[in-house]
């Protein structure tokens, strides 16, 4: 099996303070998508939405929201972007950006900053309409309005830009470069049967990523 090693990028405004494993081993998850992606959308809603809860507490997972974009800057200094799926795709990356980072870099004691970023992904890419759901999703997983607000105005500001831009260098720094959205990494390691596999069945891949001693439950069939 042919392995790429991932180049090591650090974005401090993308970054985030905490990993989230509960449980050894802590398996770290890179997830590279677009928002309007139909590809994007069955892996992120019917494989990692699926697995997650049973999973979690070995899972330190980092969403992605760029895919095969691009962005430079123009005359001015503004960043412009250009996404596979349109205008509405680079507005629906930037809303997840920004919701993302505000829910993963929060002061607020959540149970479970993971999993509430998980379930807003979840809800945004279920909808009907990817690009303009995270206003309501940010309701219906029940961030408070102040926060609400921040993620607003992060996409409708700089802030939200400078977010997309981080993760589009975080993207093109993909070594081999990003082919395929959405694009699964295991434990900063590119593997195109790893790859494979998380497509067809997430769940069985990080289970036999788990020693049989330290298997939750819902691997008891891996």
């Amino acid at each position: 099996m042919i392995q790429y090693v991932v180049s090591v990028f650090l974005v401090l405004c993308a970054s985030r303070t905490e990993a989230f494993c509960n449980s050894s081993p802590c398996i770290t998850v890179d997830v590279y998508y677009e928002s309007l992606c139909p590809d994007s959308v069955r892996f992120i809603v019917n494989q990692l939405a699926t697995s997650y809860d049973g999973l979690k507490d070995h899972l330190d997972i980092n969403l992605v929201p760029y895919g095969k974009a691009i962005h430079r800057r123009d005359e001015n200094g503004k960043w412009l972007f250009s996404c596979q799926h349109g205008a509405a795709e680079c507005r629906g990356n930037k809303a997840q950006a920004c919701a993302l980072n505000s829910i993963l870099n929060s002061s607020d004691n959540f149970d479970n900053k993971q999993s509430l970023a998980i379930s807003l992904v979840e809800c945004v890419m279920s909808s009907s309409n990817a690009a303009t759901a995270v206003p309501r999703c940010t309701v219906n997983v029940g961030l408070n309005p102040d926060m609400r607000k921040t993620i607003n105005d992060c996409v409708e500001s700089t802030d939200g830009d400078r977010l997309l831009v981080a993760h589009g260098d975080k993207t093109h720094s993909l070594n081999p470069p990003l082919t395929f959205v959405p694009t699964i990494v295991l434990d900063n390691v590119y593997s195109s049967a790893n790859q494979n596999a998380a497509l067809v069945n997430f769940k069985k891949l990080i289970c036999g990523q788990i020693p049989a001693g330290a298997k939750p439950a819902v691997c008891r069939y891996y």
